[in-house]
């Protein structure tokens, strides 16, 4: 299973050791006013998961077919109204933590949409500060993706000595 999953407003995540996860290491969606740092994360195993991933949830004014998300779908139509800032992932800072990718890791930290898709997606005011990332052989493409918009990404350390593809960030 993940190491931590999960979906809450006004949270922190500080000081943790999360290693050996079956899937995503640490997945997190929903976010409102989060801080996630002083961590150390590693080595997801199932192939393709992400060291750190941080989501925004699908939302669909219109409605959803199940088509998106990860398993049977995520998509929550009537969750929140279209717009409001309860509905967003936003004021959220990652920093101060150690990404260290798994040897079946791709993408090892991504800030991206929970569905790629058509459905409308939400973030504003994330910080990536201060962060270590690690690569291994096996590993990465990129180190640090993101799919999103008013991202703020400063001194980051991005360490692809040895990885099977050298390309760091990719917005």
């Amino acid at each position: 299973g993940w190491g931590l999953y999960g979906e809450a407003k006004q949270w922190a995540v500080l000081g943790n050791y999360i290693h050996d996860t079956y899937s995503h290491s640490v997945r997190v969606q929903y976010v409102g006013k989060g801080v996630f740092s002083h961590n150390t994360i590693s080595n997801p195993s199932l192939v393709n998961t992400h060291v750190f991933t941080l989501r925004t949830v699908v939302y669909s004014p219109t409605g959803c077919d199940g088509s998106g998300g990860i398993g049977t779908g995520e998509c929550f139509p009537t969750l929140l109204p279209y717009g409001q800032e309860d509905s967003k992932t936003h004021d959220t800072v990652v920093s101060s933590n150690h990404f260290i990718a798994g040897p079946n890791t791709l993408q090892p930290v991504t800030n991206t949409p929970s569905d790629e898709n058509t459905w409308l997606q939400l973030f504003h005011n994330i910080i990536f500060e201060r962060n270590l990332y690690t690569a291994n052989t096996k590993c990465c493409w990129p180190m640090l993706l993101f799919e999103s918009q008013y991202v703020t990404v400063r001194n980051e350390i991005i360490n692809l000595t040895g990885a099977a593809n050298a390309q760091a960030i990719k917005l």
